[in-house]
């Protein structure tokens, strides 16, 4: 089972302790067909945060993004996402492979999160649940999950 992942995160740069962890599950993807990371520039947010200024920033980082986006599925990160649980996140990926889609796109957005257009540009929205976490993290969870699915999906014996 092919599939090529692209994750597109707004924030550049990470500790190494993330990058570590980001480059191990990368690289256990790439078993799977392959990973690609695309850090998109955060927003200019200065001084005083205003609601004009906030929106602005999340428009900036919505074109850049979208810049970034192919034919691939693309899935947002969002807190009004779905919740799925891991065997479900790993179906929802086996029924896109079914239908024929082997590309597949995720997005974590910037501070404020993505805007209303770029949100209704995904046909899916993922979310981890009512917390809040570091942008840096949840870029190791969205990819440790990848590949817990791959490896429900493949029989592999790593989900527990």
């Amino acid at each position: 089972m092919s599939k090529r992942f692209r994750l597109l995160s707004v924030g550049r740069g990470m500790p190494a302790p993330i990058r570590e962890l980001v480059d191990d599950y990368g690289g256990r993807l790439k078993r799977y067909g392959g990973f690609e990371l695309i850090e998109i520039a955060e927003g200019r947010r200065q001084g005083k945060e205003s609601d004009a200024t906030r929106r602005k920033a999340m428009e900036d980082e919505a074109q850049r993004i979208q810049a970034k986006m192919d034919r691939r599925v693309w899935v947002a990160l969002d807190r009004t996402g779905k919740g799925l649980d891991s065997e479900k996140w790993a179906q929802q990926l086996g029924r896109w492979q079914e239908d024929g889609q082997r590309d597949i796109g995720l997005i974590i957005g910037g501070p404020d999160g993505l805007t209303q257009p770029l949100l209704q540009k995904c046909p899916f929205r993922l979310g981890l649940g009512a917390m809040t976490f570091p942008h840096m993290l949840v870029r190791v969870m969205v990819l440790e999950q990848l590949y817990r699915s791959m490896t429900i999906l493949d029989g592999v014996p790593y989900h527990r």
